[in-house]
């Protein structure tokens, strides 16, 4: 291998000027080619507009849903019904409740 003094201060490989010309040239040409391929087309244009108004929708929808469905000022309290399960444990003490935490079935009985 040879030394860097043996070199010079040139490097010791060196492209053809006609290589050179030729590679701009093609890398021209090619480039040119392709500059109206990643330009979008009015069927992609109108796709983006199509999902954009959707997801716009949706973003709108999970908004706006939630107020219309569940809005306390429209149920009157008389409209609201408790349940036997929720009477019988709100009626519990707090002993009661501990002791029912910690009620166990021994034996499930087959029929």
């Amino acid at each position: 291998m040879k030394e860097f003094e043996q070199i010079g201060k040139h490097l010791p490989y060196r492209e053809k000027e006609e290589y050179i010309e030729q590679l701009v040239d093609r890398c021209t040409e090619q480039a040119i080619g392709m500059k109206d391929a990643h330009r979008p087309t009015d069927k992609h244009r109108r796709m983006y507009w199509v999902a954009a108004s959707a997801a716009a929708a949706v973003l709108l929808f999970a908004i706006v849903w939630p107020h219309l469905v569940s809005n306390p000022d429209t149920v009157a309290e008389s409209e609201v019904v408790e349940s036997p399960i929720d009477h019988f444990l709100n009626s519990l003490s707090d002993d009661e409740a501990q002791q029912l935490a910690y009620y166990e079935v021994e034996e499930i009985p087959e029929f």
